[in-house]
């Protein structure tokens, strides 16, 4: 007959079992977290893009083209813009120039300006789309150092991807779309001549506002890409390299 554990062994079992369990369980809840994040920014990808076409459907052409656009300025009115796109999306409020908003670098810390106020729709699945307000972040015919060689026109599109909840902080929940003419990108997909990850997507950055940028707004075109966070738990990843901490 064979002897039945005794009640401390059954105990120090246990307690292995949950030793094991609170040292495992954290990491795979984080790992669930962010396949959940990489989705829900894969579907904010797909969702813009399709708003994106429908509008230059309706309107004809690019944004170039639409009465938002100031050609001499090269600014878009971001109001208007909201409104083309609202159109073609299933929104359930929106705020205009909204002076209280509070977002985050990928590393916490907080930034002061450029992004202070925001134009913002609110989806039915919990995004918000944010718009900033500030004719400096609007479309820009000039700029050449943040879009392909060629291009020089982007507009800027801030996701929320879990809505009011935080942390607001790009490359985390908060991620960047540049509204081309003739598609939509991932900010940061392009090729490295001014904000290679080092600096705009990196746990370990030279500068978290590397002049004047900011650190994890180029990581929506990493998850797209790669289809993982490891961006927030490791260093010396690349797009031509490593891309996987392990």
């Amino acid at each position: 007959m064979k002897k039945a554990f005794t009640l401390s062994e059954v105990l120090i079992t246990l307690g292995i079992i949950g030793i094991v369990a609170s040292m495992t369980l954290p990491s795979l809840i984080k790992k669930h977290e962010e396949r959940v994040t990489v989705t829900k920014v894969k579907a904010a990808y797909s969702l813009i893009s399709q708003a994106y076409f429908r509008a230059m459907e309706e309107y004809g052409g690019d944004i170039s083209s639409w009465d938002c656009f100031n050609v001499k300025t090269g600014y878009v009115k971001p109001a208007c813009l909201m409104d083309r796109l609202s159109k073609h999306l299933n929104v359930i409020s929106s705020v205009n120039d909204r002076s209280d908003s509070v977002l985050y670098s990928l590393n916490m810390q907080k930034i002061t300006s450029h992004y202070t106020h925001m134009n913002s729709l609110v989806l039915s699945n919990g995004f918000i789309l944010k718009f900033p307000s500030s004719s400096t972040q609007s479309c820009e015919t000039y700029r050449t150092w943040d879009v392909p060689e060629g291009e020089k026109f982007a507009c800027e599109l801030i996701v929320d991807i879990n809505g009011h909840k935080g942390p607001n902080a790009f490359g985390r929940d908060t991620f960047v779309f540049k509204l081309h003419k003739d598609r939509v990108a991932p900010y940061g997909n392009y090729t490295e001549p001014y904000y290679k990850i080092w600096n705009s997507c990196n746990k370990e950055p030279q500068n978290e506002f590397y002049d004047g940028g900011i650190n994890g707004k180029a990581c929506a075109g990493w998850v797209i890409t790669n289809e993982n966070m490891d961006y927030l738990h490791c260093t010396g990843l690349s797009y031509n390299g490593k891309t996987k901490c392990k």
